[in-house]
């Protein structure tokens, strides 16, 4: 088991290729290019505010031409009591404001900001000094006709694909690694795929369509929440799980506080048969449904065979949904991982799996230990396909 909490001084491949692993085979990585990295140098210097009211003491617009996106890292953040950073697109006017509590919890960065300005202010507290704010670079999705690079599509899709769009307020879109996850208990606690986890990761909800030529879009800031904490193992196939703290919005909520819904942990096992369902943001390669890529979709289908700690399944999932819950009966039976069709998903009842969720979330009802599994194989698994590979 990795454990990784504070997440500030990680590196991030803002490229996303991403490496995941599968056992007993040769490895092999699918990745979905979600942006890159841009160097961007802004300093405001020491700034003080001598007066009796808060004041805008340095403000600059922070352009990255031809972007879809753009998002903004931090080097040196001072902010004295009452001080704060803000932040508005110029695309969409869209607003945060990040005070030195706030600052340190988003990992030194903003939220993510359709078009290709943001506009960038230092809001001196009232008799306050040497306020200082220092970018160091910005991360953007430039508009370069975007596609399916390196995607793998349509793996992970079980024929005919039948996956139609949903709004459920539990799932969320992982960025910038371009995978899902699901809010698990009303601490906010959240679940996804081992391989999803890296530095500097916020969970968005109400994904709004993407752009005609594919390019993500975000949703306002007050729908963007701060990966604060994870424990995970990318172990591959039957090994590839991680469970989440999330911070708040800038607003001061949970993502429960805000949408009031989240999807239990399955108390039962998976069995041949069953039915499933799943939600995540994956990708389309079909150039007329560009609008839906990494959007929230769901697909049904059943249990295909079960194993001691992963199954199959035949639900349509691609590249985008790693890391997604698959449900049956409205509960969390396993994450999905791995395609191709039939695909696979980490068990929840996993034991490193489920002694994560109870290290990061103590006390947070989950499930019990269960009795000894009926449909659990004794020999070894069967063996995985070399061709298998993750959904990033």
């Amino acid at each position: 088991m990795h454990c990784q909490v504070d997440v500030r001084n990680r590196r991030i491949a803002i490229l996303l290729v991403v490496g995941l692993a599968t056992p007993l085979a040769a490895q092999e990585t699918l990745d979905w290019p979600v942006g890159q990295f841009e160097p961007y140098q802004l300093d405001s210097g020491p700034r003080d505010n001598l007066g009796r009211n808060s004041a805008v003491v340095y403000q600059e617009a922070v352009t990255v031409e031809n972007a879809a996106w753009v998002r903004l890292y931090f080097g040196e953040v001072k902010l004295e009591a009452g001080s704060y950073l803000r932040m508005t697109s110029a695309f969409d006017n869209d607003l945060q404001e990040l005070d030195a509590e706030g600052v340190a919890m988003w990992n030194n960065t903003s939220a993510y900001f359709n078009g290709d300005t943001i506009y960038l202010e230092l809001i001196a507290g009232p008799e306050t000094t040497k306020n200082h704010v220092v970018l160091d670079r910005v991360a953007a999705h430039l508009d370069d006709g975007g596609g399916e690079r390196g995607c793998g599509w349509p793996c992970g899709i079980c024929g005919v694909d039948d996956r139609v769009p949903s709004d459920e307020d539990w799932a969320g879109r992982l960025m910038p690694v371009g995978c899902s996850g699901s809010i698990y208990n009303e601490d906010s606690c959240a679940v996804s795929a081992g391989h999803c986890m890296m530095g500097g990761l916020v969970m968005q909800f109400r994904v709004p369509n993407s752009t005609s030529g594919c390019q993500p879009l975000n949703p306002p800031a007050w729908d963007q929440f701060p990966i604060t904490g994870y424990l995970y193992t990318n172990g591959g196939i039957g090994n590839d799980w991680a469970a989440m703290t999330i911070g708040t919005n800038y607003l001061g909520e949970t993502p429960y506080e805000r949408y009031g819904v989240y999807r239990p942990i399955a108390t039962g096992y998976p069995s041949g048969g069953q039915a499933l369902d799943v939600w995540g943001f994956g990708i389309d390669g079909d150039p007329g449904q560009c609008t839906r890529s990494q959007t929230q979709q769901t697909s049904s289908g059943s249990v295909q065979s079960v194993f001691s700690t992963y199954f199959r399944h035949n639900v349509d999932a691609t590249c985008g949904n790693s890391g997604s819950s698959i449900l049956r009966d409205r509960e969390i039976l396993g994450i999905v991982t791995h395609c191709p069709c039939q695909n696979y998903a980490t068990r929840v009842d996993h034991s490193g799996f489920a002694a994560a969720r109870e290290q990061l979330c103590p006390g947070v009802p989950d499930t019990d230990p269960p009795s000894p599994d009926p449909m659990t194989f004794s020999s070894p698994p069967a063996p995985i396909s070399s061709s298998a590979i993750t959904m990033t």
